[in-house]
């Protein structure tokens, strides 16, 4: 499948490469929070970000609370 016929198939579906992988990656942080003495730290590393605040604020859009508040 080209990229063009995927963009308008995923279009059509009212979603986006973007969209899936903003979700893919909520599930992904909040399934490791929800383990036991996993450190945010390791969640932005496994997402490849050099700095945790940015991984902070990205998973608070995501899921409108702080990963702090997410893991109590």
């Amino acid at each position: 499948m080209s990229t063009r016929t995927l963009q308008r198939e995923l279009a059509r579906q009212n979603t986006s490469v973007r969209l899936l992988l903003r979700a893919h990656r909520q599930t992904l942080a909040e399934a490791r929070l929800a383990s036991d003495r996993c450190r945010f730290a390791d969640v932005a590393e496994t997402f490849g970000y050099v700095d945790s605040t940015a991984c902070w604020r990205a998973f608070e859009s995501w899921t409108g609370a702080t990963p702090r508040d997410f893991q109590k």
